[in-house]
């Protein structure tokens, strides 16, 4: 079982599988156990350690660590199948969804690339203060793998077809406008949607 990184919405079911699946091994890190501390119940004989950078053989694939070039948690890892091709990238080249989408090639262009400019932005607000050539190469690490899809967390698969648009718009996050986040307002609304109370004029 490989753990992404240390938010909960990722590691909230860890102990249950562990359990159910007697014969697993937690691919993690020194880190990410350092700051689940507490959290996890699974014992250290059962850990892998894989850092950034680092190759584990699988016995029928090799996978490789290699943080994606944007992410919300310092543990962050993703990882890169040798024998797929498939780049599982945890929160990065994400995008919001209405309704079940299996790939991105089903969503409306314009949709796509501007949900994955707010949730990058968003989720990684550093990512505008960036050093461009910096960001550049981060971004270069994984466009430059033999990629056949990239998979996440919270969206639907990028294909063969929309991987080189993937990378063009990851790469202009930090010079993109993103929306502001929802304010006060919004809530007052929701609040009142709720209770029947009249909004603040």
């Amino acid at each position: 079982m490989f753990l992404s990184h240390d938010d909960v919405d990722h590691y909230g079911n860890v102990d249950v599988v562990m359990e159910l699946c007697p014969n697993a091994t937690l691919i993690t890190s020194w880190f990410m156990t350092e700051r689940l501390t507490g959290e996890l119940n699974v014992a250290p004989t059962r850990w892998r350690w894989l850092g950034d950078g680092e190759q584990l053989d699988l016995g029928d694939r090799i996978v490789t660590a290699l943080r994606p070039p944007l992410y919300d948690s310092p543990t962050t890892r993703g990882l890169f199948d040798h024998r797929t091709g498939v780049y599982w990238a945890s929160d990065c080249y994400a995008t919001p969804v209405t309704t079940g989408t299996a790939f991105v090639e089903e969503l409306d262009p314009e949709a796509w690339a501007s949900g994955l400019t707010v949730f990058a932005q968003w989720n990684s607000p550093w990512a505008t203060m960036v050093d461009p050539a910096a960001y550049a190469t981060a971004c270069r690490r994984i466009e430059e793998l033999p990629l056949h899809a990239i998979a996440g967390c919270h969206g639907p698969t990028i294909e063969a077809s929309n991987l080189r648009q993937a990378h063009e718009l990851l790469r202009a996050v930090p010079t993109a406008v993103a929306p502001p986040q929802p304010g006060q307002e919004l809530l007052d609304q929701i609040v009142a949607a709720m209770t029947g109370a009249p909004t603040a004029a």
